[in-house]
């Protein structure tokens, strides 16, 4: 699978295609600006990028709220 098909997508669209392609053990790291104080990610949030570990054994997902 390629995950550069996830950028974009929101976080809840995501977790069903990753789940659907059998890929049940990945990390959602949230990102924001500095001065927002809500870091918390919800299904709304969007995939901004997604990488796999360097030995390939897990995909980190990394998100941000629109």
């Amino acid at each position: 699978m390629d995950h550069l098909f996830l950028t974009g997508m929101p976080l809840k669209e995501a977790m069903d295609v990753l789940k659907k392609e059998g890929i049940l053990d990945y990390e959602i790291i949230m990102t924001s600006a500095p001065r927002l104080s809500n870091r918390n990610y919800s299904d709304g949030s969007r995939v901004i990028m997604a990488k796999w570990d360097d030995d390939l054994s897990r995909l980190k997902v990394l998100v941000c709220n629109p």
